[in-house]
C-alpha cells in the first residue's frame, strides 16, 4: 500500500505540505501512529504538534508510518490532525565535564523536556562511516569467554542474547553485569552508562560497577527507546571511550513487533 502511495504521488507531480504529518491513523499502547504523506516522513526524535495541543517526538518510522509517544497535552485521538513541531526531542543531559554517575529518571526528564531548545539532543545524527575510528583496541571486561573469543573492540556494538529459560545469574543481564565489573576495574577511564529498568537500577545499586556509572531508568517501552538513545548521545558527547550497556531489549522488540502494521483507522 505504502509503495501504491509513492508511485501515485510521483505520477501526479504531488507537492505535499512538508510541516503536514498527516493524522492520527490508530493508537498501540504508548505509540500514536501518524501516517505522513509520501516523502515527508520524519526524522527519529522529530517533535509532533498535534491539533488540539498535544506534543509528541517520533521515535521511529516503518512502512510509511511514523510512530511517535506523546509528551504533553491531551491524549491524541484517530483522525487528529498533527505536523512537525519546533526542532527535535531534547533532554537536560548532563554535560560531557559533569561527574559520570548517579540514577536519572527518563519519566522525570521528559517532564521537562526542551522542545527544540536547550538540553542535549536525543536523537543525534549517525556519525557516517567514513568519520569513524578503525577499532584497533580492545576493552578489556575479565570475562575470560568474552576477552578470548569474541573480544569487545572500543568503537564496536555487541548484542548479546540469551534464552529466558537459562538459570539465575546465567543469562545476558549477568553477563553484560560482569563486563561492567570488568571494566570498572580494568578501564576505569571509560564512562559506563547503563540503561535499564527501576528494577535493574536497585540491582546497580548493590553492584561493584554502581558506584561511577550513570543510570536512565526507564518505566515503560517508549521510555526505554527514549533511554537508549541518550544513552548514546551522551557517550557520544562526552568524547574518549564510553561503554553502553542496554540491559533489556524485549521492550524494542515489543514496540517494533507493534509497528508492523499498515495504514487506516483501527
Amino acid at each position: 500500500a505504502f509503495e501504491a502511495r509513492r508511485e501515485a504521488a510521483v505520477a501526479s507531480g504531488l507537492d505535499e505540505d512538508a510541516t503536514s504529518l498527516g493524522s492520527v491513523v490508530r493508537r498501540e499502547g504508548e505509540l500514536v501512529v501518524l501516517e505522513p504523506p509520501v516523502g515527508c516522513e520524519p526524522a527519529d526524535g522529530s517533535l509532533v504538534a498535534f491539533a488540539d495541543g498535544g506534543v509528541g517526538a517520533v521515535l521511529f518510522c516503518r512502512v510509511g508510518l511514523a510512530f511517535a509517544t506523546q509528551l504533553s497535552g491531551p491524549a491524541a485521538v484517530l483522525g487528529e490532525a498533527a505536523s512537525r513541531g519546533a526542532g527535535n526531542l531534547t533532554l537536560p543531559l548532563p554535560a560531557p565535564d559533569e561527574a559520570w554517575a548517579g540514577e536519572m529518571s527518563v519519566r522525570s526528564l521528559l517532564a521537562t523536556a526542551g522542545r527544540g531548545g536547550g538540553g542535549g539532543a536525543v536523537f543525534e545524527e549517525r556519525v557516517p562511516q567514513a568519520r569513524r575510528v578503525p577499532i584497533g583496541k580492545p576493552l578489556h571486561t575479565g570475562v575470560t569467554a568474552v576477552d578470548a573469543l569474541a573480544p569487545i573492540g572500543r568503537g564496536q556494538s555487541m548484542l548479546l542474547l540469551a534464552p529466558e529459560t537459562l538459570p539465575s545469574a546465567s543469562g545476558s543481564a549477568a553477563l553484560a553485569s560482569r563486563m561492567l565489573s570488568g571494566a570498572a576495574q580494568f578501564a576505569p577511564e571509560v564512562k559506563r552508562v547503563v540503561v535499564t529498568t527501576a528494577e535493574g537500577a536497585e540491582a546497580a545499586q548493590r553492584s561493584e560497577w554502581g558506584d561511577g556509572s550513570r543510570l536512565l531508568v526507564a518505566e515503560s517501552d517508549a521510555e526505554l527507546v527514549v533511554a537508549a538513545q541518550a544513552a548514546c548521545s551522551m557517550a557520544q558527547r562526552a568524547g574518549g571511550d564510553a561503554l553502553v550497556v542496554v540491559d533489556d531489549l524485549a521492550p524494542l522488540l515489543r514496540l517494533w513487533r507493534g509497528g508492523g502494521g499498515g495504514g487506516g483507522g483501527g
